[in-house]
């Protein structure tokens, strides 16, 4: 897949005009990971710092009429609002939804419900209340998963302990209790083949990355991810024969440098994780069919470089770069998903660059949208604006793809809100 020539030429240009002024750009931090993100084209004032800012205006204004990009919207939209919402996911058949929320509008801060809705009508098909011996928290941290059979659902709440419970009936099986300090999980994972889960979870300035049983409940094995920055959270994805995981860590916070390490993980295997790194911020990851790996790019963009990021794709064997899906007026950025029939990508991608509008450093971000792609081709089938959905920048908490990539669903928990959409049918 290439871009256009002369959108490359432009692409190559501005790439060599940042490298070249790196050296007289005292570079500085462009923002603190608390300070508030706009979408649209209002922009976050960040702290001063380098200059050049008509250059960059002239390069962003001759750039930007050579980007276009269409394709159509999905077929339908379902939003609901959701007091409590915390985290949701398909059934593998694509007939349920699992919905996870805290009770804490009701004064039940110690009391989680998990809710199996039906899919076409959404309507609410089974319901339990789940107690924990400290608050759930109300936003981040918590999870559902079904497995690739539908015949578990996994559940945790952020409070240290994993619920495994019996799909049909919502009956408590088991649990699984976390080596304490519990820590804070950013990633959170089933096999797409089999009753494992995998949980990457941040330990201060290392991670661990550990494999449990959900039949037995036990802790098979554990891994550690030294180094990087887990602030800005880490990347898992299973491999498709269910062997092997892969985990990407970044160097720093974003935008503010970038590198990152990508670990891949053999499940029985003592050898050490085959590893290789990257020169820019990673985001999530995904392999696709042919065992190849997709690596987003979360670099924020910066005066002449990752306005709108390609997709790259690695052979994690070896760590080269075997291909990308190209950007053009967006690029696809932190957040992607693939369907497990590896045939569609669920992404997040918008057009992102720095300016110098107040004589300060200034993010600007526009085109927000949630995109599918066919795969392996990459072509562009469906987009749908993120300001449609009232989102404040990147504060989206959780998206999944169905199993055929028919369906997606957002979650926003500071609005409480859940938006399922539906995809027209691939073509043949």
């Amino acid at each position: 897949m290439k871009a256009r020539p002369f959108i490359r030429i432009v692409r190559n240009a501005l790439h060599r005009c940042h490298l070249c002024l790196a050296a007289a750009i005292s570079r500085r931090a462009l923002f603190r990971e608390a300070q508030r993100v706009h979408s649209g084209d209002h922009g976050i004032q960040v702290t001063p710092s380098h200059g050049f800012f008509l250059i960059s205006s002239l390069l962003a204004f001759a750039a930007s009429s050579t980007f276009a990009q269409s394709a159509l919207p999905p077929s339908a939209v379902r939003t609901r609002s959701i007091p409590g919402l915390l985290s949701a996911d398909f059934s593998a058949n694509e007939e349920h939804v699992a919905v996870l929320t805290n009770q804490a509008a009701r004064q039940a801060k110690f009391t989680a419900e998990i809710e199996i809705w039906n899919l076409s009508h959404l309507s609410s098909l089974a319901h339990r209340e789940m107690q924990e011996n400290e608050p759930i928290p109300k936003f981040h941290g918590s999870y559902v998963r079904f497995t690739s059979d539908d015949a578990l659902l996994v559940v945790y709440l952020g409070t240290g302990v994993i619920h495994i419970l019996r799909t049909n009936s919502l009956d408590e099986l088991r649990t699984i209790r976390l080596d304490l300090p519990a820590g804070s999980i950013d990633q959170f994972e089933v096999s797409p083949t089999l009753h494992l889960l995998a949980v990457h979870r941040n330990l201060e300035h290392a991670g661990k990355l550990e494999l449990f049983d959900l039949d037995s409940g036990d802790s098979l094995r554990s891994w550690s991810t030294p180094g990087g920055n887990y602030s800005s959270g880490s990347g898992l994805a299973w491999r498709n024969d269910a062997r092997a995981i892969a985990v990407v860590v970044p160097d720093h916070i974003r935008c503010t440098r970038y590198g990152g390490t990508v670990y891949t993980f053999e499940n029985d295997s003592t050898k050490r994780p085959i590893i290789f790194r990257v020169s820019f911020l990673p985001g999530n990851i995904a392999f696709g069919s042919d065992d190849h790996l997709y690596v987003a790019v979360n670099s924020c963009g910066g005066y002449f470089a990752h306005w709108a990021p390609d997709l790259p794709i690695y052979d994690p064997a070896t760590g080269r770069q075997v291909g990308m899906i190209p950007g053009d007026r967006v690029g696809i950025r932190g957040s992607i998903q693939v369907s497990r029939d590896k045939k569609i990508l669920l992404a997040y991608a918008d057009r992102e660059r720095t300016t110098f509008e107040g004589f300060e450093d200034t993010l600007k971000t526009s085109d927000s949208q949630w995109q599918t792609r066919e795969l392996p081709t990459g072509k562009l089938l469906s987009t749908f604006p993120v300001d449609a959905f009232d989102f404040p920048g990147y504060t989206f908490d959780g998206y999944r793809l169905s199993s055929s990539g028919k369906f997606a669903l957002v979650l926003n928990s500071p609005l409480q809100q859940i938006h399922i959409l539906s995809f027209h049918p691939k073509p043949n």
